[in-house]
């Protein structure tokens, strides 16, 4: 039986062979490429030439387990996968197609339906993620006591807007006996949403911003547009700004700016395929890293000189006036 040869090439009785163990096999005439009389590996019969069988791969006592990491079913499995691969994305069933409207279904970026049950799934994930950020530190050391877990910021584009304001403290409609509902989360010190969500989708109220008391960036360009609802512009994106309450508020818009130059630099795709960025569309995308990165450290970090970035004078003038700013 091949269980029993390999059983004897196994010297030192340790479960698997060797690569010196396997020479030892091929000396020894114990069955190797077109030996004859021995018996064939991989399925082959006697007398006939085959290849022995693959060594069992060996196994790593220090390997953690699933269990070891403490994160549990779909949750565990969506921490662990690989980010660099392509994920499936959920298909729009019948009617629902590309921006259905204020009270109806949009689509994100990503190619997924906006949805209210999304919506909420999203912020739930983002709750869950911060629970396990804690033990980050135990599953690898080179981390532990370098986490500030005082000084968080939820952040996020278009309908990632939509989760760091709820997560941040704005309350949505689930339906109409669940009105004004509440997923905030107090670790949250403060709130950045690049082209932001308007009130009449997704649970959103004018109610809902009154919630949100957090410091609160909110971007968006002249131009960033719902190509299916004309009613969901720049306007009804500055909503998130208007309804909500003063104390550490800011406004941005850039003239001349899509929903895509808030945070990308590439010029987007035309009959040719990828087209080069122009100036313009790196200078928006710049303006936007220096507007959240300078919030963050006005915000998190108390740092006076960022704050100062914010002056309306100084952005007019370092912009060309085609970054206006408001604030409350």
């Amino acid at each position: 039986m091949l269980k029993d040869r390999v059983k004897d090439a196994d010297t030192d009785g340790d479960g698997f062979i060797s690569k010196e163990e396997l020479a030892k096999v091929f000396a020894n005439g114990m069955g190797g490429r077109g030996g004859r009389g021995g018996r064939g590996g991989n399925g082959g019969q006697p007398g006939q030439p085959g290849e022995p069988a693959p060594a069992p791969a060996p196994k790593d006592p220090k390997a953690p387990k699933e269990d070891d990491f403490d994160i549990h079913g779909d949750a565990r499995d969506s921490l662990l996968e690989d980010p660099a691969q392509p994920q499936p994305q959920p298909q729009p069933g019948p009617g629902q197609g590309r921006g259905q409207g204020r009270g109806g279904q949009g689509r994100g970026m990503g190619g997924a339906p906006e949805t209210l049950d999304a919506g909420v799934d999203h912020v739930k994930d983002f709750a869950l993620v911060l629970a396990q950020i804690e033990k980050l530190g135990e599953l690898a050391p080179a981390l532990k006591g370098k986490l500030d877990l005082e000084h968080i910021a939820a952040a996020g584009h278009g309908f990632g807007s939509y989760t760091a304001a709820v997560i941040g403290g704005a309350t949505v409609d689930l339906s109409a006996e669940k009105k004004a509902q509440s997923f905030a989360d107090k670790r949250i010190k403060s709130v950045i949403e690049l082209s932001s969500r308007g009130t009449g989708q997704l649970g959103l109220t004018k109610e809902s911003f009154a919630a949100l008391k957090l410091p609160v960036l909110t971007m968006t360009g002249s131009e960033d547009k719902n190509p299916a609802d004309e009613k969901q512009g720049p306007e009804w994106k500055r909503e998130a700004f208007q309804y909500a309450p003063e104390g550490g508020k800011i406004h941005l818009v850039i003239t001349g700016a899509r929903a895509q130059n808030l945070v990308s630099e590439g010029g987007g795709f035309g009959r040719g395929g990828a087209q080069p960025a122009t100036e313009d569309q790196k200078k928006m995308f710049s303006w936007t890293k220096l507007a959240t990165l300078n919030f963050l450290n006005s915000t998190l970090r108390a740092d006076e000189a960022a704050a100062k970035w914010f002056d309306a004078e100084t952005l007019k003038k370092n912009t060309d006036g085609k970054l206006a700013i408001e604030k409350k």
